[in-house]
């Protein structure tokens, strides 16, 4: 017999220690499986193990079975052995049954069951294939890379993040307002965690009725109220020795929440209309856009909960509050939709950039996204312009907590009509601003409510002019 490569990508492995007659029986057997390839093995792999090994015994004293068996006993359990047979000798049977193989087969007359056991462990395979694929995608797509921005906010909430991803289980709240991305860093957290093997199960606490949370979180027995017609599985049962992320926390009753701090404490919970305790480990993981310190001292939120929950908080910033983030994820997200959509868009004008870097986002990151994927679908010359946007700068907006100059404070133009172009009054505000504020570029920027690199282009256009 001579050895081929049992190595094929994207196929499931099969190597063969038997009969050239058997190999061709095999090939037929398997004929309607796709996916599985079939390579004759001179003696056990050593470098490249296949996923499954057909053993016919030999009789021909060359040492084989002796080399076979001995490797089967380094690779117990983790490469199923199925012996085939055109003479069943059920003494040596029971010898190789002891000696780990899975199965012991006469192929001459059973080759279906040959065919139904390769089936099962190749689609055994198959689901661990998938399963895998899909925790590489889920920790490429919830990878920390994935939270984007180089501002101080979102540097510290990075730092913040590998605290938690390095404590198992700890209790984690996220707080920030709606588009912040409190949905992907809960994922992040999960997936780069050492459950992220275990399910990952979120709930929109708004999303359900009061009367319905409850039987959602933990379940209920048959017969547990008028329409409970059979047992239901709740999401705390579900998640166990995952992650459970409980989305809007802060508008749960205090029913929900007094069941919801006793699994907190005492890791059990009871489904409805039962009497016995199932216990849960599962890290839980609440957001909110609501003050719940506000809501504690109102008496809308346990103050006992609100502390089990608080254990590492992780505080999301709005938009507005690191605009320097602003170029950052409008790239990202530019070179995401051309790739999605197929797109050669180039870049943004400036015009367009310090339009986006003067916008306050009251849908944050998640209105951020919507405006550049609708940019993107617009464009045609290669160069996203400002009217690619479909929302509108309110001249009004502002945000109450950014600086803004004081009501008495008053800047005097001292130009002559001659000289009175729109751009030296641009010129003159831009140098009282900046003498304000005691040469603070970004203050400056804040007041005159444009971007720091528009500042910096005005700046730089007077000293050429100078």
């Amino acid at each position: 017999m001579r050895r081929e490569d049992t190595i094929i990508n994207g196929s499931y492995k099969i190597g063969a220690l038997s009969s050239p007659e058997t190999m061709s029986a095999l090939n037929e057997i398997l004929s309607s499986l796709d996916r599985i390839q079939v390579a004759e093995l001179s003696r056990p792999p050593r470098q490249h193990h296949p996923h499954m090994i057909i053993y016919e015994p030999s009789h021909n004293g060359d040492g084989t079975q002796d080399e076979l068996l001995s490797f089967m006993r380094e690779i117990n359990g983790t490469i199923p052995v199925i012996a085939v047979t055109k003479k069943p000798d059920y003494r040596k049977g029971i010898d190789l049954l002891r000696a780990g193989i899975k199965d012991y087969i006469n192929i001459s007359e059973d080759k279906a069951k040959l065919y139904r056991q390769i089936e099962s462990h190749y689609k055994s395979w198959q689901r661990e294939q998938e399963k895998k694929a899909f925790q590489d995608y889920s920790k490429n797509i919830y990878d920390f890379s994935q939270i984007i921005g180089r501002s101080p906010q979102i540097k510290q909430v990075l730092e913040d993040l590998k605290k938690v991803i390095a404590t198992k289980n700890v209790t984690v709240l996220i707080r920030g307002e709606t588009g912040t991305g409190k949905e992907l860093v809960a994922k992040a957290i999960h997936y780069n965690s050492s459950n992220k093997n275990y399910p990952f199960v979120e709930i929109a606490c708004t999303a359900i009725p009061d009367t319905l949370l409850e039987s959602e979180l933990f379940g209920h027995e048959k017969g547990a109220f008028t329409d409970a017609k059979d047992k239901k599985t709740g999401l705390f049962e579900m998640a166990d020795n995952g992650t459970i992320f409980l989305d809007e926390i802060g508008d749960i009753t205090p029913s929900i929440q007094a069941k919801l701090l006793k699994v907190i404490e005492e890791k059990k919970f009871r489904r409805l209309g039962s009497v016995r305790d199932i216990p849960v480990n599962a890290r839980i993981i609440s957001a909110t856009g609501a003050d719940l310190e506000h809501m504690v001292e109102n008496g809308k939120f346990r103050r006992d909960l609100y502390y089990r929950l608080n254990v590492i908080p992780i505080e999301l910033p709005p938009l507005r509050r690191r605009k320097e983030d602003v170029p950052v994820l409008a790239e990202y997200f530019l070179q995401q939709f051309n790739k999605e959509y197929n797109k050669e868009v180039e870049a943004f004008s400036n015009e367009a950039m310090d339009f986006l870097q003067e916008y306050n986002w009251p849908g944050n990151v998640r209105e951020l996204k919507h405006s550049i994927e609708r940019a993107v679908l617009l464009v045609v010359n290669g160069t996203i312009k400002t009217s690619h946007f479909s929302i509108k700068m309110n001249s009004n907006e502002t945000d109450s907590r950014q600086p803004h100059p004081s009501n008495n404070n008053h800047i005097n133009f001292n130009l002559s009509v001659e000289n009175a172009t729109l751009e030296d009054v641009e010129n003159q505000l831009v140098k009282n601003i900046l003498l304000h504020t005691d040469g603070n570029k970004t203050k400056a920027a804040q007041i005159l409510k444009i971007s720091r690199p528009r500042l910096d282009r005005i700046l730089k256009r007077n000293r050429q002019n100078s």
